[in-house]
């Protein structure tokens, strides 16, 4: 049986930020707008929509490491080849 290590894993919370008094909300995914309380406080009560913060989280260091520096073999074709040749190309032949 499989824990809650997926979805622990990704965060996928979405952070919403009022512009008139700076509180932060976390909502789901799913949410495309939030109101904040602050507008109900005022006289007359009005609406104060919270806007969008658009930040990612950055990559964990063994993800974004390349896979030299992690112990790994780079696999042909990858970053770090040692050799330039493509596998099937011809040897070149010496001049004469």
């Amino acid at each position: 049986m499989k824990g809650p290590g997926g979805r622990l894993k990704f965060d996928i919370r979405r952070v919403w930020e009022c512009p008139v008094c700076h509180r932060r909300e976390l909502a789901d995914g799913h949410v495309v707008n939030v109101l904040c309380p602050c507008g109900s406080k005022a006289d007359p009560p009005r609406q104060i929509w919270m806007k969008l913060i658009e930040t990612r989280p950055a990559r964990p260091a063994a993800i974004a490491s390349p896979p030299a520096a992690t112990g790994q073999a780079a696999l042909p074709g990858e970053v770090g080849d040692s050799d330039p040749a493509p596998p099937n190309a011809a040897p070149e032949a010496p001049p004469a």
